[in-house]
């Protein structure tokens, strides 16, 4: 994604500042969210976190949360579309003028992609327990700098955790 966000920069060469702000930020909010939600809730934290919470404070919680979702996903839509898009339209007119076919192949690729994100979260049972330990171990949008930064203390909670409920369930 990065890539894609850099080739829309001015000054392309800070982008590595960028990605260095953003992770610093990204893994300083991570481990104190884990450190929090381990120190108060132990390890019977639910999935997601904010469902441990008394119900006032889930509705409150899950009103913030929810438009950063829609926000997140809409990013995410955007960028997988505007990629397609550049790649079948490099050459030719359609790609930075107003044309009929520019924008339905626009529109429909907005839709293609929103409707695989739903497809992949809703309809893949166990696509998110997939999703939840690739994001604990790994976060796959910026290597390296990623993978170094985030194998910190939320990895391993995450994976502390897991392994404690792998371990409870095979001794049942």
């Amino acid at each position: 994604m990065f890539f894609i966000l850099i080739s829309e920069m001015k000054k392309p060469e800070d982008a590595m500042k960028a990605a260095y702000t953003l992770q610093s930020f990204a893994t300083l909010f991570y481990i104190c969210f884990a450190v929090v939600c381990y120190l108060y809730l132990g390890d019977s934290v639910a999935s997601p976190a904010f469902s441990s919470l008394p119900i006032l404070w889930q509705k409150i919680a899950f009103g913030v949360a929810i438009p950063n979702f829609l926000i997140a996903g809409a990013l995410y839509a955007h960028t997988a579309s505007k990629l397609i898009f550049v790649r079948l339209f490099r050459n030719s007119r359609h790609l930075h003028s107003n044309t009929v076919v520019g924008w339905s192949s626009w529109t429909f690729l907005i839709i293609i992609m929103n409707g695989a994100a739903f497809v992949l979260a809703v309809g893949v049972p166990i696509f998110n327990y997939i999703v939840g330990l690739a994001a604990s171990l790994v976060r796959f949008e910026h290597p390296p700098l990623g993978v170094l930064l985030r194998l910190t203390a939320t990895s391993l909670v995450c994976l502390m955790v897991y392994l404690r409920h792998r371990r409870l369930l095979l001794a049942a």
